[in-house]
């Protein structure tokens, strides 16, 4: 196996300012790495799937955020992240994920991180007439 299926998708959660990444493998996944340059808060999801390891920061290795999940399970196809961003800061969200299967190889994606990423775009209507 050198090359295998892997798609996310990105999506906004208003109700708490977060953002939901979803991964969907098409081998079970053994390991998803999750590493920016740039620090991010990961939010707790109702999981008993995966262990979930942190890295500290190191701004000496420009490393602002890191973070491996190791998955218990052996058919796990499906996995969400879920993060906030910090208002101003941008950067690359960069995730690897690494399936259950020899020899070891992995898919790489990058997801951007924009600086007004929690600002939301309100269409203002004016009504005249009405009191």
């Amino acid at each position: 196996m050198n090359t295998f299926k892997v798609s996310h998708k990105i999506a906004r959660n208003s109700h708490d300012a977060s953002y939901s990444i979803h991964i969907d493998s098409q081998y079970p996944i053994e390991f998803v790495v999750v590493q920016s340059l740039v620090n991010v808060e990961l939010m707790e999801i109702d999981s008993s799937i995966a262990i979930l390891s942190l890295s500290s920061p190191d701004p000496d290795q420009k490393n602002g955020f890191a973070a491996t999940y190791r998955f218990i399970d052996t058919n796990v196809l499906k996995f969400e992240i879920k993060l906030r961003t910090i208002e101003g800061q941008f950067g690359d969200l960069s995730c690897f994920v690494i399936p259950h299967a020899n020899p070891k190889t992995s898919q790489a994606f990058n997801i951007p991180l924009k600086p007004l990423s929690l600002h939301e775009r309100y269409l203002a209507v004016r009504v005249e007439g009405i009191y």
